[in-house]
């Protein structure tokens, strides 16, 4: 998180924008952050994910499954269940 954070630094001092507008940035993303806690808080992303289910295909929905099956993991958790 540290090296993240520390990398972060050094591309928006090189960036012109996010020099001369930090504080309207850190708003924005301060926002962002409180809107995406709200929105958990009262149930809104369970919503979301319900209608993206329904909406989106099957391949970009299942993306996760898919990523795991192809790193065969499926067979190592079943493995670790059972101990």
């Amino acid at each position: 998180m540290y090296l993240i954070a520390k990398g972060g630094r050094n591309v928006t001092q090189k960036l012109t924008f996010f020099k001369e507008n930090h504080e309207q940035v850190r708003r924005i993303f301060g926002n962002v952050i409180f809107l995406t806690a709200l929105s958990i808080y009262i149930g809104a992303d369970k919503a979301l994910q319900a209608w993206t289910l329904q909406v989106l295909p099957s391949a970009w929905t299942q993306l996760a499954g898919n990523f795991e099956q192809w790193l065969h993991v499926t067979p190592l958790l079943r493995q670790l269940r059972r101990q």
